[in-house]
């Protein structure tokens, strides 16, 4: 069975669940509709967070970073199925909200509603 989607509210921290399944139709849905969103981000001191310990040393500090800058400039904004802490946007909810008010569950109308979130990692 596939693990569900972890997404957590930038602002309270709060986290919807959401089963795989539902996820890649909510989302396949909302381009079908019309959905043109600012696009998803990395967040490179979060990233950054994630990789270094307090045994780093400088040098692989440098290297981490100019690696994870890459990352972040390279990242495809438009990807909203990988889980890979990617934020979306304030923007990007509302429009969500938008385009897909008629078949949203009432729990994520309200998760949305709140704003900017990421898309957890495994």
């Amino acid at each position: 069975m596939a693990t569900p989607y972890m997404l957590q509210n930038m602002y309270d921290s709060s986290v919807y669940l959401c089963q795989e399944r539902i996820w890649h139709q909510i989302i396949d849905t909302a381009f079908q509709r019309g959905f043109q969103p600012v696009g998803t981000r990395l967040d490179f001191y979060y990233e950054l967070d994630l990789v270094w310990d307090a045994e780093t040393t400088f040098m692989e500090k440098i290297f981490t970073s100019i690696m994870t800058h890459a990352r972040c400039l390279n990242w495809n904004k438009y990807n909203f199925k990988d889980r890979e802490n990617q934020i979306v946007c304030d923007e990007d909810c509302s429009e969500l909200l938008y385009v897909l008010q008629d078949i949203l569950p009432q729990d994520l109308k309200d998760f949305f509603s709140k704003g900017s979130f990421r898309i957890c990692s495994e």
